[in-house]
């Protein structure tokens, strides 16, 4: 039997090196993207639903509109370094390239299920008038359903209502029906959010730190928007239907980091 030569032992170690080094990198990725419009790891979604929203989605392609649905289960499921839903919906949707690069008109419906959080991105080409329609979308036709457990319904519904809004005219004024959304609009808490997509979301129901219930509803507005020079600001609002806790805190927001991407829209 021949020796093994050191330059050899050392190709091969560098080979496996290498593979490991792959891995890591794999290990800190967001997910791959498996299909042109409905993603559903979290599998939330049935065969007919996806078969659904796929047409839904494909039909609203065909008119202009780009939009994707992901579920996930957790955020912390894929290391890559985002710990809030909004950095990793505007992560994945520039690593994506969502949208058409030229007119950054593209949407990400996000949901990480057991996070029991969901955000709608909007590309920045969007009309700052949808910015309040999107969440109306969320508030209305998502949560809902959600809070009864049924997500595959929150998704359907959300998607159709998004598609419906998304392609029709430029809302005048966006659609409200809560009157809590209203309040937030009459005392100006909505203003500047389309500098940065959607400036506005709203998370599923957790855990109140003074009750115990899962009744505690967090939502959060933007103050003054991030950009590629600057913080921005938002402000926490915390609130148990329960116990009737509330809190109300600002939060300082990230400066924007330009997209890896050339073909990436921003949002």
């Amino acid at each position: 039997m021949m020796p093994e030569h050191p330059a050899i032992r050392l190709v091969a170690g560098l080979w496996l090196l290498a593979l490991l080094a792959a891995g890591a990198v794999s290990a800190q990725s967001y997910p791959a993207r498996m299909a042109t419009y409905v993603n559903d790891y979290a599998g939330v979604l049935s065969d007919d639903t996806t078969t659904e929203l796929n047409r839904l989605l494909a039909e609203a392609d065909a008119g202009g509109v780009e939009m994707m649905i992901v579920t996930i289960r957790r955020i912390a499921d894929y290391a890559t370094g985002d710990s809030t839903i909004e950095s990793f919906a505007t992560n994945l949707f520039n690593t994506w390239g969502i949208g058409d690069a030229a007119t950054n008109r593209g949407v990400l419906l996000l949901v990480a299920v057991d996070d029991r959080k969901v955000r709608l991105e909007l590309g920045r080409g969007w009309d700052r008038a949808y910015d309040t329609t999107a969440k109306v979308v969320i508030d209305e036709y998502i949560l809902p359903a959600f809070r009864q457990g049924d997500y595959e319904r929150g998704i359907r519904q959300g998607a159709q209502q998004a598609v419906r809004v998304l392609t029709g005219p430029v809302p005048e004024v966006s659609p409200l029906s809560n009157p809590d959304l209203l309040k937030l609009l009459a005392g100006g808490g909505l203003a500047g959010l389309g500098t940065v997509g959607l400036g506005v979301w709203l998370y599923m129901r957790s855990r109140c730190p003074q009750c115990g219930q899962h009744t505690l509803q967090r939502s959060s507005v933007v103050l003054s928007a991030p950009t590629y020079d600057s913080t921005g600001q938002k402000e926490v609002t915390l609130h148990c239907s329960s116990c009737g806790f509330h809190d109300v805190r600002l939060v300082t927001m990230a400066m924007l980091t330009e997209s890896s991407s050339d073909s990436s829209s921003d949002s």
